[in-house]
């Protein structure tokens, strides 16, 4: 909800100063780029034609790219009724367990514990939420292993999609075969971070300089 939130307020500043126009709801299905222009056919049929692009979709660019280039995963996320004022854990800190298959633990301003993991190979949405109820009992008896002294009922449920690169880095600028398309990818569960370093990169890129840090996030970095 937060980032959703804060979002939107950022394309209203701009879009109050800067005259941007956003179209929500707006699924590009074809993208064309020659020498001087890239064109993105809507699924409703108009034309988008602009000198530049950048795509900052996340896993909704995967059609786009080549195969190989990110692994998705489903993901289960359990919230716990609001807890009993009182100590929960030292701190209330972050607590990520690196094991495969991994968990991870955090608190919310209302008492509520959130707990995660569970993963698996993405199929398809369906299918991984089919799963949830499953999911969501495994994730409990896990917690209830930890944490034998605190009570876990979990009052909300949800699955995602989950992506990650080979090396775990985002894919951030544009590839040999379209300059003039930037990508910001920031997979690899780090997306805030990558953000502003994308950010970065990728307005010197369309204002055509160079940086210094883009040959680590190339896409062809691996090869």
């Amino acid at each position: 909800v937060c980032a959703v939130r804060l979002a939107r307020e950022v394309l209203a500043y701009h879009g109050k100063r800067r005259k941007l126009r956003v179209f929500q709801n707006t699924k590009i299905v074809e993208v064309k780029a020659d020498a001087d222009r890239v064109r993105l056919r809507t699924s409703d049929g108009p034309i988008i034609e602009a000198r530049q692009v950048v795509v900052a979709t996340g896993y909704e660019a995967a059609p786009f790219l080549e195969d190989g280039l990110v692994r998705l995963h489903a993901s289960y996320v359990i919230a716990s009724r609001s807890q009993p004022e009182g100590p929960l854990w030292k701190d209330r800190c972050l607590i990520w367990e690196t094991a495969r298959p991994y968990c991870y633990f955090r608190t919310t301003d209302d008492h509520r514990i959130l707990m995660g993991g569970e993963d698996e190979p993405f199929a398809d949405p369906r299918r991984r939420d089919a799963k949830l109820a499953a999911k969501a009992k495994k994730l409990v008896k896990r917690f209830r292993r930890i944490f034998p002294r605190l009570t876990f009922e979990t009052e909300f449920a949800w699955a995602g999609t989950f992506g990650e690169s080979a090396d775990g880095l985002p894919y951030i600028g544009a590839r040999k075969s379209e300059p003039r398309i930037f990508y910001a990818l920031g997979y690899g569960g780090n997306g805030i971070t990558f953000s502003q370093i994308a950010a970065r990169i990728v307005g010197r890129l369309c204002r055509g300089k160079k940086d210094p840090d883009a040959v680590l996030f190339r896409f062809d970095r691996n090869r």
